[in-house]
């Protein structure tokens, strides 16, 4: 039987709230390349 890997998408807030930090921390984050993260319609 294969593994199946599930991805869950965030957004910045949620994110935020998963992590316990602010948005601009994230925002930092993304920025800086230490966290991954993809747009859809210009949003990240």
């Amino acid at each position: 039987m294969e593994k199946q890997n599930k991805k869950t998408i965030f957004n910045i807030k949620q994110i935020a709230e998963y992590l316990n930090c602010s948005t601009s921390m994230i925002r930092k984050m993304i920025n800086n390349n230490e966290i991954p993260y993809f747009k859809i319609r210009k949003k990240l």
